[in-house]
Parts: C-alpha cells; sequence; structure tokens
C-alpha cells in the first residue's frame, strides 16, 4: 500500500485539486491509519472547494473520530448528509458518535439523536448492517431486547460478517432468557473472536456462556 500512497502523494502535489486523487488518497490514508494526514488534506482550502462532496466529508469525519475529536466529527458527518441526504455510512457514523456520547454523559437528547440516525440510516439503505446493528445496542439499553434480537438478527442476515453483532445478540437472547440461543451466539462469537480479546473480555464471555450452557440448567 505505501508504494500507492507514494504514487498518489505524487499525484496530489502535481494536481492539488483532482477529485479522484484527494478522494483515492484520503481513502487510502484512513486504512493506513494515518488519521492527521487525511485532516490535512481535508479540512484546508482543498475541501473548501469540494464542500458539495458528501464523501470527502464523511472521511474527514471518520478521521476526526479515529482521533477521539467527536465534536469536529460529527460536524464533519453532519456536513456529510446535508450534501447527501440518502449517506447511510454518514448517519451511522452519526448515531455511533451519538451513542457513546449518550454513554459518557447519559444525555437523553444525545441517545435520541442516536436512535434518529440509526432509523435514518435504514430509511435511505435497508440493507445496511451497520445501522441494524447500531440500532440493536442503543435499543439494549432502553431493555427493549425484543427489538433488539429482531434488529441483530436482521443485521446477520445482512452481513454473516458482523462478528461484533453476535456476542451483543447473544447478550440480548441471554437478557430475555432465551438461553439455548443465547449459548449459541455467544459461542459462535468466541470461535471467531477470542484470540483478540483483552483477557478481561474473556473471563466476561466465558461466564456468560457457562451462565448460557445447557448442563448449567
Amino acid at each position: 500500500m505505501q508504494d500507492a500512497l507514494d504514487v498518489l502523494k505524487q499525484g496530489l502535489d502535481v494536481h492539488p485539486l483532482c477529485y479522484e486523487i484527494v478522494s483515492l488518497y484520503s481513502e487510502y490514508l484512513l486504512d493506513s491509519g494515518r488519521f492527521d494526514e487525511v485532516i490535512d488534506i481535508l479540512d484546508s482550502q482543498t475541501l473548501i472547494r469540494m464542500e458539495h462532496d458528501a464523501l470527502l466529508w464523511n472521511y474527514l469525519g471518520l478521521a476526526y473520530m479515529n482521533k477521539g475529536d467527536a465534536k469536529n466529527a460529527i460536524k464533519a458527518f453532519e456536513t456529510a448528509v446535508s450534501v447527501d441526504q440518502e449517506y447511510a455510512d454518514a448517519f451511522v457514523n452519526l448515531g455511533r458518535l451519538h451513542f457513546s456520547d449518550y454513554l459518557r454523559i447519559k444525555e437523553k437528547s444525545a441517545y435520541q439523536k442516536s436512535i434518529h440516525n440509526y432509523k435514518k440510516a435504514i430509511e435511505v439503505e435497508p440493507n445496511n448492517a451497520e445501522a441494524f446493528y447500531g440500532l440493536g445496542v442503543a435499543y439494549m439499553q432502553e431493555r427493549r431486547d425484543r427489538d433488539a434480537i429482531y434488529l441483530l438478527e436482521i443485521s446477520l442476515v445482512l452481513d454473516p460478517g458482523l462478528t461484533k453483532a453476535y456476542y451483543f445478540l447473544g447478550l440480548a437472547y441471554l437478557t430475555n432468557k432465551n438461553l439455548n440461543e443465547a449459548f449459541s451466539c455467544l459461542s459462535a462469537y468466541k470461535k471467531i473472536a477470542y484470540k483478540s480479546l483483552s483477557n478481561e473480555e474473556k473471563i466476561t464471555l466465558d461466564y456468560l456462556i457457562n451462565k448460557a450452557r445447557p448442563e448449567s440448567r
């Protein structure tokens, strides 16, 4: 990827306002975790001249989000959806940020904004797995477990590779006393993700699996 980045950087030096180069270079930088460079490129005169491009605003929001700058990330994503009111990914990103804000400060308005943006993403793109997943997890905060189960199940139908959905679906099943389903989902999550978990996360997951395990009843 570094060779491609070098080539794109050279192209950007020569053609700083070329949309194709700016967008592709930003995408590659995001994939490489070079968020400061994305911000340097997009949060500048270049972006001002491309103010009607939702994709670049979304890239800028992603860079800020990964830097932990929620305020500027929200501003960028809101600009993206104002430019393109059917940009589902930007609505999903807004949903994530407002939900994280809610978990941190417990303000009802942040929760409502999260729900609104996830629903908007589903409205404009009914096959967006991340939107169903995010809305399902958000509903679990209000103990709407049956609604959460329905949404998380849809997210996995749309994207069976959405690993994190197995965990929350298992947790929702467990809370709703559907122990067989909980055991199945949590075991599937363990099979896929166990090696990447911290020791504390492994202990928690194993506890939940044992709680749903058939022979423990």
